[in-house]
């Protein structure tokens, strides 16, 4: 690899390799690409939805380290379908998997607080306002426990 020292007129030092296929290589191999950016900026969707989400709970004075079981088992549910569509088909999936791999004592609790997520992660303005949907919402998923 060469080195590229504008450092005198840019203050900029590069590594450059040797021809323009290696650079794509390098490219490659880092996994710096368009398929990467589209999943990148999924994930930061989700985690700036998450951290409304989080404020929400902290604002209903939910104690912190239920918020956190709760923002831990989500997390693993986004982790889960991150390479799935981002629909409704995709996040009962989700929640589904994650709740069988929880003790049945804590089933109930994550599939409310996914339910709850569920409208941040799709941004719907007028559930996120009262973050409590009426009991029946179609809009959302049915998750059997197990």
């Amino acid at each position: 690899i060469a080195t590229s020292d504008d450092s005198e007129v840019t203050g900029v030092r590069l590594d450059v390799p040797e021809s323009m296929s290696a650079l794509q290589e390098a490219r490659e191999q880092s996994g710096w690409d368009e398929d990467n950016v589209v999943m990148l900026e999924r994930q930061l969707r989700d985690l700036k939805n998450m951290q409304r989400w989080l404020v929400a709970m902290k604002a209903r004075d939910m104690p912190a380290e239920r918020i956190d079981e709760h923002r831990r088992q989500v997390l693993a549910m986004l982790f889960l379908i991150r390479e799935q569509h981002a629909d409704a088909a995709s996040y009962r999936a989700g929640v589904s998997a994650v709740a069988q791999l929880l003790p049945a004592d804590a089933e109930d609790g994550f599939i409310a607080a996914a339910r709850e997520f569920y409208y941040f992660w799709v941004q719907d303005p007028a559930t996120v306002e009262d973050p409590n949907p009426p009991a029946g919402d179609a809009g959302m998923m049915h998750v059997e426990s197990t």
